[in-house]
């Protein structure tokens, strides 16, 4: 009943983030040492990786599951990927060494109404693994209750939240998190009063606002983030020229996705001369004549998971 997938995600890039260079984040290889799981069930998949995987499913790595004692040589990064075992007993990992883990990919469905908020509850337990850098929660049925647990991960570089069940409300706990740099929020419905707390995150260079019901109104925020790098707010549909104002003000913008704003021709013309070290992606420009096409292929892929909250 309980669908979680784990391990076999390590090889292969997401299409969400693949059309993205988002570098990787910051790793400081340990000596070899060794994580001891628990020796009568498997709590998920562990990937052994050469160098961080973010963003890079060509790397190599080796892939064990997540019982007993595991070998861990010296420099490498470790992905652990709980299963469903984890989730019924998240105590199981307890008694790994805070330093255990660099990244974690979660990705969890309930197939019944009485596992419903098992994802929530891990939480607290995968917190306790303060040395992760990339916690990728993907469709794992988040809420803001959830995303306030991580306020032990001090060294979070990276949090990854496409299509979840959050408001934003978590974005006031973690403000703490000074190296974040990519948080990707898209297809969420933020509240439009927690986005405001945004402009406290100093060490974002990736948002990602995709999906999110901005408006121009909304966006003012952003007139605060001025370290941004990459910029994501494709099917905004409100998001008009009304915010070019301070879209401009985004000078070290490397990437801004304006596909399906309400972003006109002029509007997209006065952004190329306002902001011209910046890619500008938007179906305005027609130098591009598959855009369209890939965008329909991962509309399609992602569509059943909105659950009808049109996102």
């Amino acid at each position: 009943s309980l669908t979680v997938v784990f391990a076999g995600q390590v090889q292969a890039a997401s299409p969400t983030f693949s059309k993205y260079d988002w570098g990787e984040p910051e790793f400081k290889g340990k000596p070899r040492h060794f994580i001891q799981f628990p020796k009568e069930k498997s709590v998920g998949g562990i990937a052994i990786s050469d160098k961080p995987i973010f963003q890079h499913g060509e790397a190599k790595t080796k892939n064990l599951l997540a019982q007993g004692q595991i070998d861990i040589p010296a420099g490498k990064f470790v992905i652990y990927f709980p299963n469903h075992v984890f989730f019924h007993n998240p105590q199981l990992i307890e008694t790994l060494k805070p330093d255990s883990i660099d990244s974690v990919v979660l990705r969890y469905a309930t197939m019944e109404d009485g596992e419903e908020g098992y994802s929530v509850k891990a939480m607290p337990y995968l917190a306790k693994l303060t040395d992760i850098k990339v916690m990728d929660l993907e469709k794992s049925e988040m809420n803001d209750s959830g995303l306030s647990a991580l306020k032990p991960l001090k060294n979070l570089q990276a949090l990854l939240l496409f299509a979840n069940e959050f408001d934003g409300s978590f974005l006031k706990e973690l403000t703490g998190l000074n190296k974040l740099k990519v948080l990707i929020l898209n297809n969420n419905d933020v509240k439009v009063e927690n986005l405001r707390y945004l402009s406290r995150y100093k060490s974002i260079k990736v948002l990602g606002l995709s999906y999110t019901h901005l408006t121009a109104a909304s966006a003012g925020f952003l007139a605060d983030m001025p370290q941004l790098e990459t910029l994501l707010l494709a099917g905004n549909y409100q998001l008009d020229d009304k915010a070019i104002p301070v879209l401009a003000k985004l000078k070290n913008l490397h990437f801004l996705d304006i596909r399906k704003t309400g972003i006109t021709m002029s509007g997209f013309k006065r952004l190329k001369v306002l902001l011209p070290n910046t890619q500008v992606h938007s179906y305005l420009d027609n130098t591009n004549p598959n855009a369209q096409k890939k965008d329909s292929e991962v509309e399609t892929i992602f569509a059943p998971l909105s659950r009808g909250r049109k996102l």
